[in-house]
């Protein structure tokens, strides 16, 4: 994993905002899938709304990239 959070710095930023360290390491998983699915399908993926997609889809998808 590039760029991963240690959990001193996921505390320090939790604490920002209010969120707890698993929720921003939650978040940084996220954004680590977001930005494999970009190399995947191109940029404009980004920008895609992923709420219209079905769940079972989306989970799918995320398993085949290895993110869950």
């Amino acid at each position: 994993m590039q760029n991963a959070l240690s959990l001193r710095t996921a505390e320090q930023i939790g604490k920002e905002y209010g969120v707890s360290k698993d929720t921003v390491k939650r978040d940084e998983q996220f954004s680590q899938a977001v930005d494999k699915v970009a190399e995947e399908a191109g940029e404009e993926a980004k920008r895609a709304n992923p709420c219209s997609l079905k769940i079972g889809n989306i989970s799918k998808f995320l398993n085949d990239l290895g993110f869950i």
